[in-house]
């Protein structure tokens, strides 16, 4: 599942990502507006492993960066 809401006057951005099987369950959300980095959390509920995203988010997209201790990925 994935959602996101533009802001007003299309500034601004938020995005919850999430995806699930049998084995994991990965959760995320990250907001972003103009002139601000993206930011957000993430977990895996499974594992119980959570972190922070960190990146950029403009024009309807984000790369970021998703951490935790010893673990860093890239998602766009």
């Amino acid at each position: 599942m994935c959602t996101y809401a533009v802001g007003a006057g299309g500034n601004g951005l938020t995005q919850r990502l999430l995806c699930a099987s049998d084995s994991y369950k990965f959760d995320s959300a990250a907001m972003s507006s103009p002139r601000r980095i993206a930011s957000g959390t993430w977990s895996e509920s499974s594992r119980g492993v959570s972190g922070t995203l960190q990146g950029r988010g403009s024009s309807g997209k984000f790369q970021v960066v998703a951490s935790a201790a010893g673990f860093n990925a890239n998602i766009s």
